[in-house]
């Protein structure tokens, strides 16, 4: 989990900070993301990593990209093979429920801008599967996998 944050020259970023007992899997994860970025891939580069907070936490600071409904469509179809299982659906919907409801609470030690974005980002998640009464979200349909069959294939 993240939080997007501005420089001071406009740009994005994506801010992870863990505990510091999770610093060498962390810096495995950094390692990792920095060797793939070499690939082309459409994905958040590295730009840093450390520890902060008087060597409390490590941090990993990333590129900020926006994941579009197109790109999501084209991950899970092929993923699947044009075949999703509804256990997917299931599992995916509960962990976007729980996420959007830790990230709230997580959010709490940053202050209120940050809890704000979370909670924005939970009624955005609660309104794509119609308050979780839905296992599929709202924008995986028919009507936009085949508007964006062309785009992500």
């Amino acid at each position: 989990m993240g939080i997007r944050i501005r420089t001071i020259d406009g740009e994005l970023l994506l801010l992870r900070i863990s505990d510091i007992e999770q610093y060498e899997a962390k810096k495995k994860e950094y390692d990792m993301i920095t060797k793939y970025s070499k690939l082309g891939i459409s994905m958040s580069m590295p730009r840093e990593f450390g520890i902060c907070n008087g060597g409390k936490n490590a941090y990993m600071l990333l590129t900020w990209i926006e994941v579009s409904i197109p790109y999501c469509i084209g991950q899970i179809d092929a993923y699947f093979d044009d075949d999703i299982p509804d256990d997917f659906w299931i599992a995916n919907a509960v962990y976007v429920a729980q996420a959007s409801l830790f990230s709230i609470k997580w959010a709490e030690k940053f202050g209120q801008e940050d809890i704000d974005g979370m909670v924005k980002r939970a009624r955005i998640s609660f309104e794509n599967y119609d308050d979780f009464r839905l296992n599929i979200p709202k924008w995986y349909t028919n009507e936009y996998r085949t508007k964006y069959k062309d785009v992500v294939n």
